[in-house]
């Protein structure tokens, strides 16, 4: 009963951690243009983008999607960073989002920028929470 039991719970560990990378080996096979895309239409039901708001919008969403996927790449260099180059990096992408911010504030009218900075808090939010969590899960 013990050996039937075990095997349960392997089994069961196995195949959670077999979708958790095969999850995250979707999202890294996506080229820029895609990721800039399939953001750009969600925030076009979102946001009831119109055509001419939707193209300025991808172009946006191109240059954030090439800046993730760096980021990607580039996650072990930024551990081995020292805290100038942390701070450095840290405020560069500050200054990223801030400008981000900026171009959506001058595309989008007063009530779609309102829901578009509403869903950044919420998102925001949400990874705030998830990523306590994992550090939660890795102590233990």
């Amino acid at each position: 009963m013990k050996k039937l039991a075990f095997l349960a719970i392997l089994l069961v560990t196995i195949t959670g951690v077999a979708q958790q990378k095969e999850r995250k080996d979707k999202r890294s096979n996506l080229t820029t243009e895609q990721m800039a895309e399939l953001m750009t239409k969600k925030m076009t039901l979102h946001l009831d983008l119109n055509e001419k708001q939707q193209a300025q919008v991808n172009e946006i969403n191109i240059e954030i999607a090439a800046k993730k996927k760096e980021m990607r790449a580039n996650r072990k260099e930024m551990a081995d960073m020292n805290d100038t180059e942390k701070f450095e990096a840290r405020k560069a992408f500050l200054d990223d989002r801030i400008e981000v911010k900026e171009k959506m504030k001058s595309i989008l009218n007063a009530e779609q920028y309102e829901k578009w900075e509403k869903s950044m808090k919420r998102k925001a939010g949400k990874k705030r929470q998830d990523t306590k969590r994992k550090g939660r899960k890795g102590r233990k």
